[in-house]
């Protein structure tokens, strides 16, 4: 870095000035001593003002004005970061509600009484209680059927799943949400060796996925899941001050990202 350091200020703002720093010269030979002071370099592209030797810096009503604004704003910074990190419960619009607030009714596009693809909610209660609470196996499944349709076949009904994979069939077909598939398909655009090329070098492959934001939100909004985890990272500390910690939400990590996300939202938005 080139520094001019003809065209340098005397006496850059970030020093003060005295009238004693001429004494050194005096030892310096008489031809080429004069009563300034050295030249100090400042930064390059930074201006500083020139004020005559001798003159003591002091607090103008100017700098005094914007030494409150300064400390008006840290303290605003401080109170507002505070007010960010408390992590109040809120409604979909940003407005805080009580902690014990019902959530909002679910949307769907079903009516209340659609359960598709169950003949009713009795069959979609008994599918839930044999795969997923029983965790019942195939066999048992076959025999429990087996004897429900034969009881009743004697009133001309049948039971509600025929056997196993009729029963597993459903339960692949219940829709999961509003959250559609979407794919895309990528293959290998490197080069080619010139010898044999591998099959999966000329190959195009399908990928399948769903939206995971939409996904998070699903779940989120999965009463299901009331109670089960940390929406938002916490400290917890001891009378002795020990860090005590339990899970994901626990650690250094995720607290150090949600106070860094919102100090950068401050930065960016100029708060």
């Amino acid at each position: 870095m080139d520094v001019d350091f003809e065209h340098q200020p005397l006496f850059p703002d970030d020093y003060e000035e005295h009238d004693n720093y001429g004494d050194s010269n005096n030892n310096l030979p008489h031809s080429d001593c004069h009563s300034s002071p050295p030249i100090i370099p400042s930064s390059p592209g930074v201006q500083h003002e020139s004020r005559p030797h001798g003159h003591q810096k002091t607090a103008t009503g100017d700098q005094f004005l914007k030494n409150s604004m300064a400390s008006v704003y840290c303290i605003f910074l401080i109170l507002l970061t505070y007010i960010l990190l408390l992590g109040q419960k809120c409604d979909q619009d940003g407005i805080n509600i009580t902690a014990d607030s019902p959530p909002p009714p679910r949307y769907s596009d079903r009516g209340p009484h659609n359960w598709t693809p169950y003949a009713g909610r009795v069959e979609f209660e008994l599918a839930d209680f044999i795969y997923r609470q029983n965790q019942m196996s195939a066999s048992d499944i076959d025999t429990l059927l087996n004897l429900w349709g034969a009881s009743a076949a004697a009133s001309g009904s049948t039971a509600p799943f025929q056997n196993h994979k009729d029963l597993y069939n459903t339960i692949d077909a219940t829709p999961l949400g509003d959250v559609p598939w979407q794919s895309f398909s990528l293959h290998f655009n490197g080069n080619l060796p010139e010898d044999e090329v591998p099959s999966w070098m000329d190959a195009s492959y399908d990928v399948w996925f769903r939206d995971p934001c939409k996904l998070i939100h699903n779940i989120i909004a999965n009463p299901d899941f009331e109670n089960g985890f940390d929406y938002a990272p916490y400290q917890e500390h001891d009378a002795e001050g020990s860090h005590h910690y339990h899970n994901f939400m626990s650690v250094n990590w995720s607290w150090k990202q949600a106070v860094s996300n919102i100090i950068n939202l401050l930065l960016v938005f100029n708060i």
